[in-house]
Parts: structure tokens; C-alpha cells; sequence
């Protein structure tokens, strides 16, 4: 016999429980699909994925990883587009030049 327990948290969301994984911050549909699928046969897995906290943890710190690593590329790419403008600003050849009738 299996257990499958639902929770309604007070964020709003619901969690769905089998053994040690878990999947929550679902809405409605989703807490329905996930248990459609964790007990109807010819399903399969289900769409939102039941991990363990160990599990969950090491997807959020890969995920936060990315994440920083995302920040760091774009203040680079950032700063050299500050530092390229800058230069440019300086080099460029009749800047200071007025246009038109004067």
C-alpha cells in the first residue's frame, strides 16, 4: 500500500508527500496532475517532479549558481561597454564640431 498525503500550506500552495519526496508550491491542477500520475498506471512520472530535501537543496544551489554566474558575465560585459563608450566618447573626431548653419 502506498501513502500519498496533500497538504494545503498558508502560502497557498499545495505540497504532495510520498515517503521522503515531495514536490510543493503547486496550484490546484498541478497537485491534480501530480497525483494522477503518481497513481494512475500508464502515466508515468509526473510532470512536476517529486524530489528528496537533499535533492531540492542541491537543484537550488545549482540553480543559484547559474544565477550568479548570469550577474558576474553581464556587470563584465557591462563594464567594458562603459569603458568602450567612454573611450569613445574622448577619441571620437569633431565632437565638439556644431552642425548646420552657424
Amino acid at each position: 500500500m502506498r501513502t500519498i498525503t496533500i497538504s494545503f500550506e498558508t502560502n497557498g500552495g499545495y505540497t504532495v508527500k510520498e515517503d521522503d519526496r515531495y514536490c510543493d508550491q503547486l496550484n490546484w491542477d498541478e497537485m491534480l496532475s501530480t497525483v494522477c500520475h503518481l497513481t494512475h498506471p500508464k502515466l508515468g512520472e509526473p510532470v512536476y517532479a517529486m524530489r528528496t530535501k537533499a535533492e531540492w537543496d542541491e537543484r537550488e544551489e545549482i540553480f543559484l549558481k547559474r544565477v550568479r554566474e548570469r550577474q558576474n558575465e553581464e556587470n563584465k560585459e557591462g563594464q567594458q561597454e562603459a569603458e568602450a563608450g567612454a573611450g569613445n566618447r574622448e577619441a571620437a573626431p569633431g565632437a565638439n564640431q556644431r552642425i548646420g548653419n552657424g
